[in-house]
């Protein structure tokens, strides 16, 4: 029995997709533990890496393509998410992981592709994974494979700007895809510029610290009540929180002197689960990252203008933010 782990987005949390199709289709060869998150990027990944659920030697179906060309295009630099893939490559590359890089598209950027170029984060996006030794699963190849073989357009093989149809037919043939490159799964080559430098998850020097589990994640992270301090040397990369519909936002400081204000408030729904892992990406304009000597600090934030809503974010007005919030911080990401 071969074990896989899934790290992706909601595109592998579908009911009806092809994770679940995979359990049930191929339960007799292959165990699936399914680690995606909705809305993520490789970022999630490397917390899953560096927290020990993926363990040494194992295998792993990249599947954030299509999250992070989402991402590119509200805001994040191409040259901030393939640094972040990189150290994710070099991470597994350290532990013998294998990958297997499964590319989805969204509709918007599969029908640009038909007759186009595709996006800067897609030309990047293959082109590292090549100079890494890695030969990634196009989906997008297969999408048009079938939609010119039952006779209708790319188009038709999306639920909506982000999702697939399940139907039988597209869903085995992600399958098939994956498992046909499962035995000759390969480990990655670590990037020459990260040799001589990690990774640290930084934890905030609190008392109050309060359990959260979720179906995608369980640990601990400190409430935004008081200040939270965060001892680091380093470039910050990175802040994993708990965010949630009645979250707030909070004020980032590096070394003491501001850096910028973020919203923890997730995107309403009518179906919990309403509180959920995400991530901030720190970075200084297109650059990468945000050098810090010292300390960063988390503190809440109190004024009435909107602080930085990043893609996997929402602010509701300032009606909707009555009561006591449940937002918190769970560990900062440094490159040391």
């Amino acid at each position: 029995m071969q074990r896989i782990y899934v790290t992706g987005g909601s595109n592998s949390l579908m009911r009806n997709g092809w994770v679940s199709r995979m359990k049930t289709a191929y339960e007799d060869r292959i165990e699936v533990e399914n680690l995606s998150i909705g809305a993520a990027t490789s970022l999630m990944a490397i917390l899953r890496v560096k927290s020990g659920a993926i363990p040494d030697g194992s295998t792993v179906v990249w599947e954030y393509a299509l999250n992070e060309s989402n991402h590119f295009k509200n805001g994040q630099s191409a040259a901030s998410l393939m640094y972040n893939i990189d150290w994710l490559l070099t991470l597994c590359a350290r532990r013998s992981i294998k990958v297997v890089p499964l590319i989805f598209w969204t509709k918007v950027d599969a029908e640009v592709a038909e007759t186009g170029e595709p996006n800067q984060y897609y030309k990047d996006l293959f082109a590292l994974f090549e100079s890494r030794g890695i030969s990634p699963l196009d989906f997008g190849a297969k999408v048009k494979e079938i939609a010119s073989a039952t006779g209708v357009s790319v188009s038709d093989m999306y639920e909506n700007g982000l999702h697939y149809v399940t139907s039988e037919t597209v869903m085995d043939a992600v399958c098939e895809l994956v498992v046909s490159a499962l035995d000759s799964a390969s480990v990655p080559e670590e990037a020459e510029g990260l040799k001589g430098k990690d990774l640290t998850l930084i934890h905030p020097e609190s008392e109050a610290v309060e359990n959260f589990k979720s179906g995608a994640f369980a640990g601990e992270y400190a409430p935004v009540v008081d200040e939270l301090r965060i001892p680091a040397n380093g470039l910050l990369l990175a802040s994993y929180v708990v965010a949630s519909q009645n979250g707030g936002g909070v004020e980032v400081a590096v070394d003491d002197q501001p850096l910028n204000s973020y919203s923890l408030m997730t995107p309403q729904r009518e179906n919990p689960p309403f509180r959920l892992i995400k991530h901030l990406v720190h970075a200084n304009g297109e650059g990468v990252g945000v050098p810090v000597e010292s300390s960063i600090t988390v503190s809440r934030y109190q004024k009435d203008d909107k602080p930085i809503i990043q893609n996997m974010f929402a602010w509701y007005p300032k009606k909707a933010q009555e009561g006591e919030k449940d937002d918190g911080f769970i560990s900062a990401l440094v490159e040391v």
